[in-house]
């Protein structure tokens, strides 16, 4: 167990990790802490009134509030509170992802309207795709997401003026990840038509284009990650695990798996009971 007291969303940003705790906030507004990834002692950032995502990078961490709406940045050790802008953020309840990420010199974050971009040093949010996925992830100068009103994969350039469709007719998308040069999702999977129970299918295709291939299929699935080297998947009893080319899965019992973050040796997952872990990989 890393934190004792503690809840998702997650970030990793340089070797710390941030998270958020009621600690000693007033009612109705948590704290937002980081502590070191390898374990020891939490620092405060800031008290945050209605989180709906947090980023962070080596030496900043940046989150999302609608209470007071907008984007803030404060360095990962602790400081100065900057507020980047102050306009409207709603993020839809159905978005399954955290809705803020590090893009180089900028942030990307999504909204009811659409995805926007905003410089790290402030300024006004830029819209840059729409409608509002339900995930996505940002890589070099694209980013990729899954939408289950439209049932496609995108490739939307980050200064908006190209968007691709990398798949279709995915119905549920959503859980869009990137690994080993493949993009992932989660989509249902029937077996047939009018089947009732559907069970959920993972998803790969590479991420120039090609045809979307079923690496896995599991009953349901809570919370799903990947990076260059795993996949894992939380099934509501087990966690597990298989390389991004859909091989040897493993199992583990756990009690709980939410909001996965992956570093080069560890993944760290909300459990029960307010606690965060970390696992070796």
């Amino acid at each position: 167990m890393l934190v004792e007291h503690g809840f998702p969303p997650l970030a990793l940003g340089g070797d710390r990790l941030a998270y958020f705790d009621q600690g000693k906030a007033p009612p109705g507004h948590v704290e937002l802490r980081t502590v070191p990834s390898s374990g020891g002692d939490s620092t405060f950032i800031a008290v945050v009134g209605f989180p709906r995502g947090v980023t962070a990078d080596d030496t900043h961490v940046y989150w999302l509030d609608e209470n007071p709406e907008g984007v803030f940045r404060a360095p990962i050790v602790g400081g100065a509170v900057v507020r980047l802008t102050g306009a409207p953020i709603y993020v839809p309840e159905y978005t399954d992802h955290d809705p803020l990420v590090v893009a180089g010199d900028a942030l990307v974050f999504a909204g009811g309207a659409g995805v926007y971009r905003i410089p790290k040093a402030g300024g006004s949010p830029e819209r840059v795709g729409e409608p509002s996925p339900q995930s996505f992830v940002v890589a070099g100068n694209q980013i990729f997401s899954a939408s289950h009103i439209t049932r496609t994969i995108e490739v939307i350039s980050l200064d908006g003026s190209l968007t691709r469709v990398l798949a279709s007719k995915e119905e549920g998308a959503k859980n869009v990840q990137l690994g080993d040069g493949y993009v992932f999702w989660t989509s249902i999977f029937r077996k047939n038509p009018s089947d009732q129970e559907p069970d959920w299918a993972i998803r790969r295709m590479p991420v120039s284009g090609g045809v979307p291939i079923t690496i896995a299929t599991s009953k349901t699935i809570y919370a799903f990650a990947a990076d260059g080297r795993d996949l894992c998947w939380f099934d509501g009893n087990l966690l597990h695990r298989a390389s991004v080319q859909g091989s040897e899965e493993k199992t583990d019992v756990i009690e709980q798996w939410t909001d996965p973050v992956f570093d080069a040796r560890r993944m760290y997952f909300g459990g029960t009971h307010g606690r965060i872990f970390k696992r070796v990989r």
